[in-house]
């Protein structure tokens, strides 16, 4: 018989275990308000698409005859309003909607 020195469980060193990857996940929350910063988005590029100067700019762009009609400067006007404002007015509303959610979940 060899005598060899017995290792006991604590020398014998095992490689260490990687948590099992998971595909990504997200919640509901974070789905909604993405969903409403799309929406928000979307409604700006719609209502920019109606101001005269913007209709001039795609019209060159995609070689079209121009059409816009420069008598109003009203929709300009409130596009620019839109675009400074929305940003403050949709962390308001998200800030707010995550207040009362937190406040019914929590009663």
């Amino acid at each position: 018989m060899t005598d060899r020195p017995v290792q006991s469980s604590s020398t014998v060193s095992t490689p260490p275990r990687r948590a099992p990857t998971h595909p990504i996940q997200i919640g509901i929350a974070p789905m909604l308000i993405l969903v409403v910063v799309a929406a928000v988005i979307s409604a700006g590029l719609v209502y920019a698409a109606r101001i005269p100067e913007i209709q001039e700019e795609l019209s060159l762009l995609l070689g079209t005859p121009i059409t816009a009609d420069r008598s109003r400067r009203g929709p300009q006007i409130l596009f620019i309003l839109f675009t400074v404002t929305s940003p403050l007015l949709l962390a308001a509303a998200l800030s707010l909607g995550t207040m009362l959610w937190g406040k019914l979940t929590n009663r």
